[in-house]
């Protein structure tokens, strides 16, 4: 059974009866087994997006503060080996250390899209997760 089947039929079991046809219809059009499941982490600036995550990844890798923090839309994604790059607007990628990835992901430089932080945690596997500035920031 593929993960996005499996995870659609679990869906379904929680949900009443007369939602499952839109939900089939929708997960027709979204889930498919070559692309991750996107989870976005949107809300206020400082409620704890950024901590929420850092707990799921027991590991301080993302910034947080008392004050607008996160300014460039993180994702953090499954891969073998561990590694953090900047993507540019035009599409280029930049490898970047934990330093410079704290850097850009807190004061986003003119021209960057967004900044991925890759882990090799198998619950990451089939899911990208966006960590965004906060609203209002």
């Amino acid at each position: 059974m593929s993960q996005p089947h499996a995870f659609l039929c679990e869906l379904l079991s929680s949900l009443p009866t007369d939602w499952h046809e839109p939900v089939e219809a929708l997960a027709a059009e979204v889930l498919h087994a070559d692309t991750p499941l996107r989870l976005i982490l949107l809300g206020s600036f400082s409620v704890g997006k950024s901590s929420m995550l850092n707990m799921l990844l027991q590991e301080p890798l993302l910034q947080t503060a008392l004050e607008e923090t996160t300014a460039l839309p993180t994702f953090i994604e499954y891969a073998a080996d561990r590694g953090m790059s900047l993507i540019g607007q035009d599409g280029s990628q930049l490898p970047l250390d934990e330093a410079q990835f704290a850097h850009v992901t807190t004061h986003a430089p003119e021209g960057a899209a967004c900044a991925v932080l890759r882990l090799p945690q198998s619950w990451l596997k089939g899911v990208s997760i966006i960590d965004l500035p906060g609203l209002g920031s």
